[in-house]
């Protein structure tokens, strides 16, 4: 009679490289003047989000809610994926006006 192994079946929990993405990170914020970028499609209705930059250019997304408060220190963006040459994904915070949004 062959004893049965259940440790045999038992799924490796070594799953960091399966979690890991190859990119790294996604920049949010304009790319660089000298660099080339190729951006994706945008569909017809652009989707707009309130955003806010701190004094050391990190970019937050704020709610309708929040934007009213904080009057002119946020700004409604239009959020456009964008990828460089050198394959470094990144999403381009492009500002619109502010009616309608």
């Amino acid at each position: 009679m062959v004893k049965f192994d259940l440790a045999a079946l038992r799924v490796s929990q070594d799953l960091e490289p399966a979690t890991r993405p190859d990119f790294g990170f996604i920049r949010i914020k304009k790319p660089n003047n000298r660099v080339f970028v190729r951006t994706f499609m945008v569909p017809t209705q652009i989707e707009k989000y309130w955003l806010l930059e701190d004094v050391e250019k990190e970019i937050y997304m704020v709610t309708p809610n929040l934007a009213i408060e904080l009057g002119s220190d946020a700004y409604p963006a239009c959020l456009v994926p964008y990828v460089t040459r050198d394959h470094v994904a990144g999403i381009w915070p492009v500002k619109v006006g502010r009616s309608g949004a």
